[in-house]
């Protein structure tokens, strides 16, 4: 059953009109040989019925070599008698070949042989003994009770060769009985197995269509819902259709496209864990994905980038840090310090880069923040590799998902310079004291504007992860839903396509049954003929009535003619005895001929009442046919119905419109988000320009103050 599941569609469906087709076809010729074997049998019974006249009509010749033998007794033309021996001699000769022509069992031919020497022997009794016998008497009434024996003689040899001839038409009248009963049989044996076939043919149709359909159908509604589930984000549901198939292989498709969304949101989820916690030069891996999943990724990968970058070229030195203040990120201004490249900082402690006075002790501003989960400050003196300075670093805690503190993000303020001026400047507090106060607010105002950087940084990390998961969700899921649909019509117009070819394969078939029909009324028709040559044999069997009553009557004269001649007469009187009792014989067998031919008569006449049965079950057969077309005919609808499934995979691709909308939302808000940190970053740069601008007044004041 695996091995068929896993067959093409199109094999399916020629597979099972092959299987119906062939059911018809069995039909048909099961029907074909069952006509045949009909014709056959009725061949036989009217061959035998045509052998029964001939051995009827061989008998009668044996009656008219009786005849030619009374004849010469009373007539005494013994040239006319012999000319008419070897006329007979002729014909019955003609007659033996068609006896052994006719016999076909042991014991017919056995008589056959018995009444080949009994007709001899008959025949030579008058040829050769009575006719020379009758040519040498001189005295009638001397040679009569010879003359009686010798017709006796031939009397005996006559009944002993109708004997045999009788005894092989009960033989042949015993077969034209089995062929009947054969006939019958075989008519009955046509009739039930049409009607068993038609029924194993309309069933076998049924559940092939039934079976077929569902095979079809069941697995594409499966796809298609998991197709919906797919673009409405539910990249956790299971297509388990276990099928080689063209639906199976659609199947397969769908499911290998659900693993490569759970693959491409794993990697995004663990991209974006690792940048929240810290390690922002984190990025996916795009080369484990191919086309325009890798675009994707590529892309993410280009924002991340660009983010990272605003905090990279900040003027002022930036890093990550984790639990154990390692660094996980530095900036170039940070990096710079040391004379080291960031690449080189990860993953080495902060305390070993700016040496400060808080590292180690719990003034550290950084383990303030991830200890109070709050923001620290803390300023200190620092001593990188490149120089000596005072400083000031902000700390925030970074949180992850589950809200716990991973580590903290700490931005370093270059104090060295200020430090001096303040030294200078406690000579002139009173004068620096409201530029210091716009310092301090300037510096806040940066602070702020750098916060806000970092916001609308992982605001856009938000978006950009929507983004992400909208393209890939729109992308995967428009292309297989195209694909389907495309597929889907292919493989309605084929199951379209095998159901009217198997339509045109019962049309056929109802076409050789009608053949079938119309040899039916053709034997119909040919046994009426049969019918209307037996009566033509009884009408001739009529004129052999006649002739043996003209007979009877010239032998009953020829005994009253005798009776009066006395003793001179009596020989005369045998002889007319014996061809009275020859003509009441003839009449005797005339009569039992008309009842052979009445009982063919009625046998043609069952006959033909057996042919129109077998017409009406052909006809029944031809109505079985042209249900089984119907029957394809629904098999046609339900392939039709296979095209619903394609609008279930248009309502798919509407949802991936939605989907679309969705992803234009998001980005524009990535463009806004963009746009708000570019103005953020303008107001960081007017900040420190002004800050700048208070450190030369404040350069300018001290200028004076040396002056």
């Amino acid at each position: 059953m695996r091995a068929i599941k896993n067959l093409r569609i199109g094999l399916k469906l020629g597979l099972g009109f092959a299987a119906v087709s062939g059911v018809f076809i069995l039909l048909v010729v099961i029907q074909m040989r069952s006509v045949d074997r009909l014709g056959e049998l009725q061949d036989e019974s009217m061959r035998r019925s045509s052998d029964a006249v001939r051995i009827m009509e061989t008998a009668a010749r044996l009656q008219s070599l009786y005849t030619i033998a009374a004849d010469a007794i009373i007539n005494r033309n013994f040239k006319e008698t012999e000319k008419d021996l070897r006329d007979y001699k002729q014909e019955m000769q003609k007659d033996l070949v068609r006896l052994a022509e006719i016999v076909d069992t042991p014991e017919e031919r056995a008589d056959l042989q018995k009444f080949e020497k009994t007709y001899d022997g008959y025949f030579r009794r008058i040829e050769t003994d009575l006719v020379p016998f009758l040519k040498n008497v001189r005295d009638q009434a001397d040679q009569t009770a010879e003359l009686e024996e010798k017709i006796e003689e031939i009397r005996l040899n006559r009944e002993e060769a109708i004997g045999l001839l009788e005894k092989i038409l009960a033989s042949l009248r015993a077969e034209s009985v089995e062929a009947e009963e054969a006939f019958e049989a075989v008519r009955a044996r046509a009739e039930t197995d049409a009607n068993v076939y038609s029924a194993v043919a309309v069933a076998v149709a049924v559940l092939l269509a039934v079976w077929i359909t569902l095979g079809i159908v069941r697995p594409l509604s499966r796809v298609r819902r998991f197709a919906g589930e797919l673009a409405a984000g539910n990249l956790d549901g299971e297509l388990d259709i276990r099928q080689n198939d063209e639906v199976g292989q659609v199947a397969r498709a769908m499911g290998q496209v659900a693993g490569s969304l759970r693959a491409l949101m794993a990697e995004f989820e663990d991209v974006a864990r690792d940048v929240s916690l810290g390690r922002l030069t984190r990025r996916a891996d795009a080369a484990r994905f191919t086309g325009a999943y890798a675009t994707l990724l590529e892309g993410a990968n280009g924002l991340a980038g660009v983010l990272t970058g605003y905090l990279d070229n900040m003027p002022m030195p930036a890093m990550t840090v984790d639990g154990d203040l390692r660094i996980l990120f530095m900036n170039k201004a940070g990096a710079a310090l040391g004379n080291i490249s960031p690449q080189q900082l990860s993953g080495t402690r902060c305390q070993d880069h700016f040496r400060t006075g808080d590292c180690g002790t719990p003034q550290c501003a950084g383990k303030r923040a991830i200890q109070s989960r709050a923001a620290a400050v803390s300023e200190t003196e620092a001593h990188p590799a490149a120089a000596d300075m005072d400083i000031r670093y902000d700390a925030v805690p970074i949180l992850d998902t589950a809200g716990r503190v991973v580590g903290a993000f700490e931005v370093v303020s270059d104090q060295t310079e200020i430090r001096s001026a303040q030294r200078t400047m406690r000579r002139l507090a009173q004068n620096a004291d409201e530029i210091a106060k716009r310092l301090s607010v300037a510096a806040d105002d940066l602070t702020r504007q750098v916060e806000e950087s970092g916001q609308g940084a992982r605001v856009q990390r938000d978006r950009a992860e929507e983004t992400a998961t909208s393209m890939e969700e729109m992308n995967a899921t428009v292309l297989e839903v195209a694909k389907n649909a495309a597929e889907a019509s292919r493989l309605t117009e084929e199951t379209r396509s095998k159901a009217r070819r198997g339509a045109e394969v019962v049309e056929a078939a109802v076409a050789a049954i009608g053949q079938v029909e119309t040899r039916a009324k053709a034997l119909r028709d040919n046994m009426a003929g049969l019918g209307r040559q037996a009566e033509s044999i009884g009408n001739i069997l009529g004129v052999i009535s006649d002739i043996a009553d003209q007979t009877n009557l010239l032998a009953l004269n020829a005994a009253i003619e005798a009776a009066r001649a006395g003793d001179a007469g009596r020989g005369f009187a045998v002889v007319a005895d014996e061809v009275r009792k020859l003509a009441e014989k003839t009449m005797q067998a005339t009569d039992e001929v008309g009842q052979a031919i009445t009982a063919i008569q009625n046998a043609a006449q069952v006959s033909v009442e057996e042919s129109r049965l077998a017409a009406e079950a052909v006809e029944k057969s031809a109505a079985l046919a042209k249900e089984s077309g119907e029957a394809l005919a629904g098999i046609v609808h339900m392939a039709e119905n296979a095209a619903d499934q394609v609008q279930g995979i248009a309502t798919a691709s509407e949802q991936q419109s939605s989907a679309s909308e969705e992803v234009t939302r998001a980005t524009e808000e990535i463009n806004r988000i963009s746009t708000q940190t570019a103005q953020a970053m303008d107001a960081s740069m007017t900040a420190i320009t002004e800050l700048s601008g208070l450190a030369g007044r404040l350069e300018q004041l001290i200028a004076e103050m040396n002056a």
